[in-house]
């Protein structure tokens, strides 16, 4: 059993798909299917609205449990790029173009160019073995098959020259020279500055033993010299007394 579409009608969005068998008698009686459910159509073909979200199978009455394979038209095409990392002139890169679709869809790879649009390839995957910087751009694919065409999103492929990547390298290593040397001299400043409030804080701290010590210093020189002139005093009051003393005792011995 087999599905095949006929062509669409003109300025229109229907299309026909008609149930073939290669083993039974002619002109049989077939049942239809949309999207695995039946729907009471009795005929050779069908006509149903191109809107690319059904699939189709038939049986023929009597063997409905023998039903045709589903057929759809694709569905929108996935573009994917190999390998996904940053790529570099000179790289090798792959673009592939998925899509789900029964009977299997037919690729074709376009890029945009103006108009119209630069045809490559009809392969389902682009292939480039040594990318150029002109190969920059965006790219779009189309999926295809007796049900349907459809088209996917474009995918922009950027594509770094090997000689801007040579200055981006020139132009980074300044900067880091610089980030270095601007680092090691606020290190510097911050070794001087803390070096600098570490001297004034020993300073600061001198000056007060100097200040505490100075009025104990003043006092003790005032006290002794207030002991040595109360030495001085009584060393005198010694010496007037032992002078009266000695006149006494001449007063005495002249009297006797």
């Amino acid at each position: 059993m087999q599905v095949i579409r006929s062509e669409p009608r003109q300025d229109s969005t229907w299309a026909e798909v008609k149930c073939q068998s290669s083993c039974l008698p002619d002109n049989p009686t077939f049942i239809w299917y949309k999207n695995g459910q039946k729907i009471w159509r009795e005929t050779t073909s069908l006509s149903y609205e191109d809107n690319f979200n059904s699939s189709y199978s038939c049986a023929v009455k009597g063997h409905e449990k023998f039903p045709s394979p589903p057929v759809y038209a694709p569905q929108v095409p996935s573009v994917s790029v190999s390998p996904s990392a940053e790529i570099v002139e000179g790289n090798s890169v792959n673009l592939t173009c998925s899509s789900d679709a029964n009977p299997a869809a037919n690729y074709t790879w376009f890029k945009k160019d103006g108009n119209p649009d630069l045809q490559l390839i009809s392969k389902q995957q682009l292939v480039f073995s040594s990318i150029l910087f002109s190969d920059a751009g965006q790219y779009y694919c189309t999926a295809e098959n007796k049900l349907g065409r459809r088209t996917s999103v474009y995918k922009f492929v950027n594509v770094e020259s090997n000689i801007r990547l040579t200055l981006l390298v020139l132009l980074l290593i300044p900067l880091f020279v610089l980030s270095l040397f601007t680092s090691w001299y606020c290190w510097i400043q911050l070794r001087k500055k803390k070096k600098l409030t570490s001297n004034t804080e020993s300073n600061g701290t001198t000056e007060m033993k100097e200040s505490d010590s100075g009025p104990d210093y003043e006092n003790i020189s005032a006290f002794r010299s207030v002991t040595a002139a109360q030495t001085d005093d009584t060393e005198e009051q010694s010496d007037s007394y032992n002078v009266y003393e000695n006149i006494s005792e001449v007063n005495r011995c002249s009297t006797d």
